[in-house]
């Protein structure tokens, strides 16, 4: 197919056409017919083994991306996770998709979580006097433990993610109990939120949506005055046009650390609850917040470290090319 293209390129240069202009109407860059011109002349025309490219991966890099997985594949379970570990960590910094060609390439496999199906985003509309800060706005979950017989209460930053505080309690939860009040009150008082002068609000506005769907939206039914607002369902915030907010928070939880279900001491349970929120907020990255940790957003880090990725990223593409050059 070269040759064939070369001659007619040289029959249109024989009539009087430039060769930029032969190549652009045979649909060839003008520099890669001169190039072909040449390897004919050297009869070398024929597709050569492509070399090595300047910025590709040192061993050494190769090495790091197998020690990663080793530490770090079990708990992040993710090829994009686990490379945003690796530059959080300092080790490697490569793109998710040089990570995973590595991985494939040794015949090694992450062990992901099942596919969730994909939710659509709607944007969220703030309610009046909230922005897009930190214990503006909280989130609550409840679930039960059935083996311990005991129910779940936990308190979420709507914005950042990070798990505030858990309860661990013996009611069995039903729309908005005593635990939920007890629970907001120590988040406020752990957060240093209660002297903060939100309009008139004593503390960060609590969204959530009824636990007991047959019996309609909950009633606020706090003791205290508590800023609240409830939804039905996943599909409404007050007005129903909006998006909930409410986090399913304890549903990755269960997924991810299976071992609650089979606790039956109660302490236990509440001790071990405790471990998993430490985790949750300083180890386990999140896709929804760029790749850092609820604690990284909750902080103001998180842009700090994204930032700090992408320059890792091209300096390390750098250091490749010019270790190649000096050898």
């Amino acid at each position: 197919m070269k040759r064939g293209l070369l001659d007619l390129a040289d029959h249109a240069i024989a009539m009087g056409w430039s060769a930029r202009k032969a190549a652009g109407r045979l649909g060839l860059d003008p520099t890669r017919l001169r190039r072909w011109q040449k390897h004919q002349e050297h009869n070398s025309l024929s597709n050569q083994r492509p070399g090595a490219p300047l910025h590709g991966l040192l061993d050494a890099e190769r090495a790091a991306i197998l020690a990663l997985y080793d530490e770090w594949g079990q708990v992040d379970r993710s090829y994009r996770k686990l490379a945003y570990r690796g530059s959080r960590l300092g080790v490697v910094h490569v793109s998710e998709s040089t990570l995973r060609r590595v991985l494939a390439t040794e015949r090694t496999a992450l062990t992901g979580m099942r596919q969730r199906e994909p939710t659509p985003r709607r944007p969220r509309r703030l309610p009046p006097g909230v922005d897009s800060d930190p214990n503006q706005v909280w989130v609550y979950d409840c679930t039960y433990f059935s083996r311990s017989g005991r129910s779940a209460w936990a308190l979420m930053d709507g914005f950042s993610h990070k798990w505030l505080i858990t309860l661990v309690t013996d009611q069995e939860p039903d729309l908005i109990s005593d635990a939920l009040e007890a629970a907001y009150l120590t988040a406020v008082k752990t957060e240093s939120v209660s002297d903060i002068d939100l309009v008139g609000r004593v503390g960060p506005l609590l969204i959530g949506m009824p636990l007991n769907e047959q019996r309609g939206p909950a009633p606020v039914g706090l003791r205290f005055e508590v800023p609240m607002v409830t939804g039905r369902g996943r599909s409404g915030l007050l007005p129903p046009s909006e998006p909930i907010w409410v986090n399913t928070l304890f549903g990755y939880v269960r997924e991810e650390w299976p071992h609650l279900d089979r606790i039956k001491d109660a302490g236990e349970l509440e001790a071990e609850l405790e471990r998993v929120r430490l985790v949750y907020n300083s180890v386990r990255l999140q896709a929804a917040l760029g790749y850092v940790t609820p604690d990284d957003s909750h902080t103001g880090r998180g842009e700090l470290i994204r930032q700090a990725r992408r320059d890792q990223l091209a300096g390390s593409r750098q250091k490749r090319i010019d270790y190649r050059r000096s050898e």
